[in-house]
């Protein structure tokens, strides 16, 4: 978070762990979604203009909706983990909550 806008934080507990498979020319990896404190809505941002255009503060459904295609499990599974407390693992055929 400090990074990308500048904001200090603190990583809470695992939600999602994601195999991405190996796909034309690009090797398998792992994808991990962690947890974090809450940030509060008042804070100033300082974006990465390089990187980052402009931001939202989105619920749950929103920011899955507006995610890219790629993401949106990952993102909506991170959300899952967080409400019911599980963590999850998304392999290539099955997902795993434990």
């Amino acid at each position: 978070m400090l990074e990308e806008v500048g904001l200090a934080g603190k990583v809470a507990r695992l939600l999602v762990v994601k195999l991405k498979a190996a796909a034309k020319g690009t090797p398998a990896s792992l994808m991990f979604v962690f947890d974090s404190e809450p940030v509060d809505r008042g804070e100033e941002l300082s974006l990465q203009a390089a990187e980052i255009a402009e931001t939202f503060w989105l619920d749950d459904s929103e920011a899955v909706r507006r995610h890219t295609s790629g993401g949106r499990a990952r993102l909506a599974m991170a959300f899952r983990a967080k409400r019911e407390g599980l963590t999850v693992y998304m392999g290539a055929d099955r997902d795993f909550a434990f």
